[in-house]
């Protein structure tokens, strides 16, 4: 048995983050990150998704539609809902729609746009996800709604 970290609670699913880097998962099939076939995970399950790779945040939207996680080597992956590009990538091939019609990403996939910035800390909001990177630049993209998304940034020249 795997020492937890943490975990982390959101509507429909929970994440927990083992103290090995490894995430397992539990809920309603399609947001565990498992796939969108089958029933229901009841139990905790090991999300394989990442490869090799070693976890070391994780956050799950307060709606619990979305899921970010932050592995040791700065790699962004997402999956869950991306109604609004919550996930970091417009509704595209990239980003099929499900048998319901939404934009919806079943497994964590590697947000590509992210790789060359440094991240240091993932957020998960309500309709918007926000990435810190190590030179203090807030990334935020998804629901713009009453101002969610923007570029901050620490110095003179940013707003």
């Amino acid at each position: 048995q795997t020492p937890v970290r943490e975990v982390f609670a959101g509507s429909v699913h929970t994440c927990v983050l083992t103290r090995l880097g490894e995430v397992y998962s539990f809920g309603k099939h399609e947001y565990t990150g498992h796939g969108s076939d089958g029933a229901d995970v009841l139990v905790p399950r090991l999300l394989d998704a990442f490869g090799d790779k070693h976890v070391k945040q994780i956050s799950v939207g307060p709606g619990g539609y979305h899921t970010i996680a932050l592995t040791t080597d700065r790699e962004v992956f997402t999956w869950g809902h991306n109604r609004v590009g919550q996930l970091g990538y417009s509704n595209s091939e990239v980003v099929p729609r499900n048998g319901e019609g939404a934009h919806f990403l079943p497994t964590p996939k590697a947000v590509v746009s992210m790789r060359c910035l440094n991240v240091k800390q993932v957020v998960a909001g309500w309709g918007h996800s926000a990435v810190l990177t190590m030179s203090g630049e807030v990334l935020i993209c998804g629901r713009n709604f009453q101002g969610q998304v923007s570029r901050i940034g620490v110095g003179p020249h940013r707003g």
